[in-house]
């Protein structure tokens, strides 16, 4: 007997999905077509993903562990045309963490974590977007902990700033250019986010380049973070309950002093709880007397035997050079309670001082753009009827500003006119002085390299103060032809087969070599007349390394550090160059590639991202980790360079009228200048 079928079963099993079809998601993105362990765009420019975060918490911060942990949302985007699908209502598709494994993804990774995990509750918190036209979003779910050194100086007042640094592991700047999605409102937080010890100040996005000699260039993104600690904490935990012991204390002034056993009991229980606050409350590291007192601000006779102070010389300024006090060449001092020195009869010199003072950074920081060379200074304070050095002269040209106190000053003639480096002379070959005065504060005194000099602060008066800033050290035509020569030399060997001629055998052994020096006398006369018609000189050492160690720009004291900032330029956007005095161009062959012939390329350097805290200091730290050291800059092909002088030479300039063949070339361009905050837009 045949069964009826109702209208509704008709309808119930067309919705029934379950029984279809449907197609998977390998056909619609046409993965097995295409191999994804190549980035999109392979063998051409650098593919842009963009980042976006958003932080939910920071879980915990150890002082122990110098660390924190945080907890985010790392939002990436990119193209990838591989991907892309038809669709009639552009509708874009989403996916969970299983297709991350088929398609190719940025390698984005935490510099300095400790640690890091993705959350997986209840299932792995990865989202995939993809788009019609191959754009996508990739979102994860992250908790990192990350290195953040602390300074204690100050603690319970302190402030740490702290930062999250994102960098791709394996592709350089050839391959990925990395940058924030939205600009300064690519990082976003949560409101409520708080912590039991710490005020959130403030958060910040910001960019930069790694450069690792054996891998080439990175774009690098910090998400920076300042912390300033609660006093009210502290002040309930430690200093209330201590001023209640030590008012408890004085209970035993009123008990009868026969009565031993209540004043033994009350006298023990104060050191006892006072000794279990002092062990509650965290010690400042690895930081001897000396430190401790540079930290603290003040000074005692107790902490320092003045005897025991080194002699250097009072103006060099030279990177390196050791501070006259031990273990303080990293530290700020400030002798402003103690003008007693004793008998001791020494200097006290501060290293560097514009690490830590303001007025003196935004000074030094005006001079080296004027000078276009390093500026240094040292403050010394001299006691009563002292002279802290023997007559000397310096490599360097010198300014001495009084500032407290008289000082006695002597000059005189040079036996080494504008010498190259420091040297004291014995006081019967320097004859008479040239010049003798005493210098008051607000005087002001100059004198050239070479300028024989000694000091003392007269009697009567009780110390001296005063501050030098000196600078020109290596800084001569001397110097520049040494810089000069080399890439002169090595340009003129490509086109001069002489050049390239062998030398005869056995020259180098040989004691006579008058037809030498004839031969190569004329080599000279040919560089000349080549130099002659030459536009661009090749003199890279000497810029990069001024521009490398130099002061960042002074914004004031109060300031963060630099971030893109404004509209992102455009194919239409009017750009004009900021900080000019600090950046500079030049020519070298390419540092990635290490075969023999190396194309030259353009490499931009700049110091707005410069470490003020160790201007002057020495080179210590890029000796001691070449792979570890971070310069600032960028890198574009010889092509570029036209565009690039046209941006330096030009008050405001069009990006689409950059002389670039390209107008992915120009966004490119500028697009790298903005993010390193060279460009804004006007």
């Amino acid at each position: 007997m045949r069964k009826h079928t109702s209208k509704r079963e008709i309808s119930m099993r067309k919705l029934d999905s379950t029984k279809l079809r449907p197609l998977k998601y390998e056909q619609i993105l046409r993965i097995e077509e295409h191999d994804f362990a190549m980035r999109p765009g392979f063998g051409g420019s650098p593919i842009p993903v963009g980042i976006d975060v958003q932080i939910e918490s920071i879980d915990s911060i150890s002082e122990v562990d110098m660390d924190f942990t945080m907890t985010l949302y790392l939002r990436h985007y990119w193209k990838d045309e591989r991907l892309s699908f038809p669709s009639t209502k552009n509708r874009s598709m989403t996916f969970d963490g299983r297709l991350i494994k088929k398609i190719w993804v940025p390698d984005v990774f935490f510099v300095h974590s400790k640690r890091s995990f993705i959350h997986d509750t209840t299932m792995e918190n990865v989202m995939l977007r993809v788009y019609p036209d191959g754009n996508v979003l990739f979102s994860l779910r992250i908790t990192v902990s990350a290195m953040c050194f602390m300074d204690f100086s100050r603690f319970p007042l302190d402030t740490q700033n702290c930062s999250l640094e994102l960098e791709s592991y394996a592709y350089n700047e050839d391959d990925l250019m990395l940058y924030w999605k939205h600009g300064n409102e690519s990082l976003s937080t949560d409101e409520h986010i708080s912590l039991s010890q710490f005020f959130i100040e403030e958060f910040s996005a910001s960019s930069g380049l790694a450069f690792y000699s054996s891998t080439g260039w990175y774009n690098r993104l910090f998400i920076n973070f300042a912390l300033r600690r609660h006093i009210f904490f502290f002040v309930l935990q430690s200093y209330f309950p201590a001023m209640l012991m030590v008012m408890l204390s004085w209970v035993s002034f009123w008990i009868d002093r026969r009565a031993v056993p209540a004043r033994v009991s009350l006298g023990i229980t104060t050191v006892l709880t006072m000794s279990t606050i002092i062990t509650g409350v965290p010690g400042v590291y690895n930081l001897d007397a000396v430190q401790a007192m540079a930290f603290d601000g003040c000074y005692h006779d107790t902490d320092l035997d003045l005897a025991d102070l080194s002699v250097h010389s009072e103006e060099s300024s030279s990177r390196g050079r050791a501070a006259s006090i031990p273990n303080v060449d990293t530290t700020h001092i400030r002798l402003t309670q103690r003008k007693d020195f004793g008998q001791k009869a020494a200097a006290i010199q501060f290293h560097q001082p514009q690490r830590f003072k303001d007025e003196l950074w935004r000074i030094q920081e005006k001079l080296e753009c004027y000078f276009g060379s390093l500026v240094g200074s040292n403050v010394y304070i001299t006691p009563q009827e002292a002279q802290g050095l023997p007559p000397h002269y310096d490599d360097v040209e010198v300014f001495i500003l009084q500032l407290e106190g008289e000082k006695h000053w002597r000059l005189y003639k040079p036996t080494v006119p504008l010498a190259r480096e420091y040297s004291v002379e014995s006081e019967d070959r320097i004859g008479n002085p040239t010049h003798e005065f005493t210098l008051k504060p607000g005087d002001l005194l100059y004198f050239p390299r070479g300028t024989i000099h000694q000091a003392d602060t007269p009697p009567g008066v009780s110390y001296s103060t005063h501050v030098t800033i000196s600078t020109y050290q290596n800084n001569s035509w001397g110097d520049f032809l040494l810089d000069v020569i080399p890439g002169l030399v090595f340009d003129t060997a490509k086109e001069d087969t002489e050049l390239r001629t062998s030398i005869p055998r056995q020259l180098l052994m040989q004691v006579d070599i008058a037809d030498s020096t004839q031969r190569l006398s004329s080599f000279l006369r040919s560089l000349a007349d080549r130099l002659e018609n030459t536009k661009e000189l090749r003199s890279s050492d000497m810029k990069k390394d001024f521009v490398l160690n130099r002061l960042p720009p002074f914004l004031g004291s109060s300031t963060g550090p630099l971030t893109p900032g404004g509209k992102l330029p455009k194919l239409d956007s009017r750009i004009r160059l900021q900080f000019k005095d600090h950046a500079i161009i030049t020519v070298e062959p390419d540092q990635e590639n290490s075969d023999e012939c190396r194309k030259e390329m353009i490499y931009v350097y700049h110091s707005l991202k410069n470490s003020r805290e160790m201007h002057m200091m020495g080179n210590e730290e890029e000796d001691a980790s070449e792979d570890g050291a971070e310069t600032h800059g960028l890198r574009f092909p010889l092509s570029h360079v036209d565009a690039l002088k046209q941006i330096w030479t030009s008050a405001t300039v069009c990006v689409k009228e950059l002389r670039l063949s390209s107008d992915a070339e120009k966004e490119n361009l500028v697009l790298s200048l903005w993010t390193e905050c060279l460009i804004e837009v006007i």
